[in-house]
C-alpha cells in the first residue's frame, strides 16, 4: 500500500508540473483512521500500527493516530518533523487560511494550524476530544475520548468505566491509571462531558428491540474468544 501511494503522489506531481502549477500547489497526505489489524470479528494481518495499540475503529493511538505529511511550497521546508497534536478538524480552517481564503464559516469545531507548516514551536490548544458513540465492525464499542497535554482518558459508554494512560511514558496504552490517579481522571472524564455538552454531541440509546442471542453473534465464531483491542483469540 505504501509503495501505491508512493506511485500514485508521483503521477499527480507529474500531472500538476505538466500543468504548469506545481510549485502553486498544497499536497497533504494523511489518512481519516490507523490501519486496519482485524475485522469482521477475525483475526487480520492487514496492518502493524506496533507499539500502538489496537487499530482502525478503535479510540486507543492505533485507530486515531495517523501520518501527516504537507507540502507546501516556498513555505515548508524539507525534513523538518513536528510533533504537536492535531486534528483532521482542522483541516478546513487551516486550508482556508493557507490559500488566503475568507473563512465562510461561523462555527468550526478546528483550528488554522497552518502557524506549524511555518515553523512555529506551539499552537495555542492542548487539548484534543474524539466523539464515537456507536459500534464498529473492527470490535469497538461506543466511546468518547480527550487529550491534554500526554494525558488521554477513554470513556466506555456502555457501562462508563474510564481508561487513563500516560502517552508519554506508555504510547502503547497498557498501563491504565484511572485507579493510580483518579482525581486526574475525574478532571478530564468532568472535561470531556463539558466538552460533549457544547457540541450538542449525541449520545447512544437503549435498543428497546435488543435481543441477547443476536448479540451473542458479537463473540466471534465457534472456537473463537473476543478480545476488544486483539480481535478474535484462537481458544
Amino acid at each position: 500500500m505504501v509503495e501505491y501511494v508512493d506511485i500514485a503522489l508521483g503521477q499527480l506531481r507529474d500531472l500538476l508540473d505538466s500543468l504548469g502549477v506545481l510549485s502553486n500547489t498544497i499536497i497533504i497526505v494523511t489518512s481519516d483512521n490507523g490501519g486496519v489489524v482485524f475485522q469482521g470479528r477475525r483475526l487480520h494481518h492487514i496492518a502493524d500500527n506496533g507499539p500502538l495499540r489496537a487499530g482502525k475503529g478503535f479510540l486507543y493511538e492505533g485507530g486515531i493516530r495517523e501520518p501527516l505529511i504537507v507540502h507546501w511550497p516556498g513555505v515548508t521546508k524539507a525534513g523538518t518533523v513536528c510533533d504537536i497534536p492535531v486534528s483532521g478538524l482542522d483541516f478546513l480552517p487551516t486550508l482556508l487560511s493557507m490559500i488566503g481564503a475568507k473563512d465562510p464559516i461561523a462555527a468550526q469545531d478546528g483550528m488554522d494550524i497552518s502557524p506549524l507548516f511555518r515553523g512555529s514551536p506551539s499552537i495555542d490548544r492542548n487539548t484534543l476530544y474524539w466523539h464515537y458513540p456507536h459500534y464498529s465492525d473492527q470490535g469497538r464499542t461506543p466511546s468518547g475520548a480527550i487529550r491534554e497535554g500526554n494525558w488521554k482518558l477513554i470513556e466506555f459508554f456502555e457501562d462508563n468505566h474510564v481508561e487513563l494512560y500516560d502517552l508519554e511514558l506508555d504510547p502503547g496504552e497498557q498501563y491504565n491509571l484511572a485507579f493510580s490517579f483518579g482525581d486526574k481522571a475525574e478532571d478530564l472524564r468532568e472535561k470531556l462531558h463539558a466538552w460533549r455538552r457544547s457540541v450538542n454531541a449525541l449520545m447512544p440509546t437503549r435498543n428497546p428491540e435488543y435481543n441477547q442471542q443476536w448479540a451473542n453473534l458479537r463473540e466471534g465464531p465457534a472456537g473463537c474468544s473476543w478480545d476488544p483491542s486483539k480481535g478474535c483469540l484462537e481458544d
